[in-house]
């Protein structure tokens, strides 16, 4: 329902917009995020961040380094195994007379020096104080980074809302400029000038589309998702 709400809300906006003949980039951009909801996760940088501090496989193997510092503490402070010893003496009397001389039997265990278990505790806490810290450093990077990358998201989609304006505008500049020679006002290098200006900005258009796509494969990673999967962004730069 809330969804629904906000795409009417959205389409109300889009209307007076285009009776305007205006869009806002912020307008753009939910837009996008709205004609997309069919088949695209659309989540906020808020909702990309606390996703990633979940579904992240960073975090899982940051959690699983902490249980093994916790383990090994608890192996290292742990009495070791006792051993028992067998022997079996098998000499016979002297000059071969009589049966064996004797069995030799024994049990032994091994007991370390004392204050080897308190220091082998301490290690062990550090070792686990190391991992939990390398924990919190994890889910702080991770979250940068998530910002990091949902911002250099949404700025190439302002680029090329940007680009696809300077295309246009570069489009009719070069169409003028052709009637322009047409009717003998300007040179011909006007003309030439115009067209690679045209094929300049499809250039950065092409360049553009893989910042996209490697800005989205980018979040994708971050949020434990397929590199491929569409989402799109509904918060803008400002």
């Amino acid at each position: 329902m809330r969804y629904l709400l906000c795409a009417l809300a959205l389409a109300s906006f889009a209307g007076a917009a285009v009776a305007q003949g205006t869009t806002s980039p912020g307008l753009a951009f939910a837009l996008e995020c709205t004609a997309r909801a069919g088949d695209t996760v659309c989540v906020t940088r808020t909702a990309a961040i606390a996703r990633a501090l979940i579904a992240n496989p960073q975090l899982r193997i940051a959690g699983a380094q902490a249980d093994q510092a916790r383990a090994g503490k608890v192996q290292a402070v742990a009495l070791p195994d006792p051993t028992l010893g067998a022997e079996l003496d098998n000499s016979k009397a002297p000059f071969g007379i009589g049966g064996y001389t004797g069995k030799v039997v024994g049990a032994s265990i091994t007991v370390p020096f004392f204050d080897k278990f308190r220091l082998n505790g301490r290690i062990g806490n550090a070792g686990i104080a190391t991992s939990q810290f390398d924990s919190v450093t994890v889910r702080h990077a991770i979250a940068s980074q998530t910002s990091q990358s949902y911002d250099a998201l949404l700025a190439a989609l302002r680029h090329r809302a940007d680009l696809h304006e300077a295309d246009s505008l570069a489009r009719d500049f070069a169409a003028k400029t052709q009637l322009r020679f047409d009717a003998g006002t300007v040179a011909r290098l006007d003309v030439i000038n115009a067209t690679v200006a045209v094929a300049q900005v499809g250039n950065d258009l092409i360049a553009n589309e893989r910042d996209i796509i490697n800005a989205r494969a980018s979040l994708n990673r971050l949020l434990g998702r397929p590199l491929g999967a569409p989402i799109a962004a509904a918060d803008s730069l400002t």
